[in-house]
């Protein structure tokens, strides 16, 4: 297999610690050493059944059980980037739902 040096394809690395996990599951499911996060799963091979599979892993991993995460959106967005990006997303509509439903709480002492 030629490198991306060889090839002229430019390689993007994980930047934040989420886009390193799922670069790590892709890598783990495809049996590949790297995968750019750029990359679009359907053109490495990918399939409705391996994105399945993600989708469960996400919700495991990232704690999402509980939390607004499609598999649709997973296959309308369907790179390393894409995935990070809906778990920071799902991450961040749960706990803006929890702090929301907080806020107009106001409790007054003794009258």
């Amino acid at each position: 297999m030629l490198s991306s040096v060889e090839t002229g394809v430019k390689f993007m690395m994980p930047r934040d610690e989420i886009e390193m996990i799922v670069h790590q599951l892709w890598c783990d499911i495809f049996h590949l050493s790297q995968i750019s996060i750029d990359t679009n799963i359907f053109t490495i091979g990918g399939h409705s059944l391996l994105l399945i599979q993600l989708y469960h892993q996400y919700k495991t991993m990232f704690c999402l059980e509980n939390k607004i995460l499609a598999i649709s959106d997973l296959f309308r967005n369907p790179t390393i980037i894409d995935h990070a990006q809906l778990i920071h997303q799902s991450s961040g509509i749960e706990q803006q739902h929890f702090q929301n439903s907080w806020s107009s709480l106001h409790l007054i002492k003794g009258k």
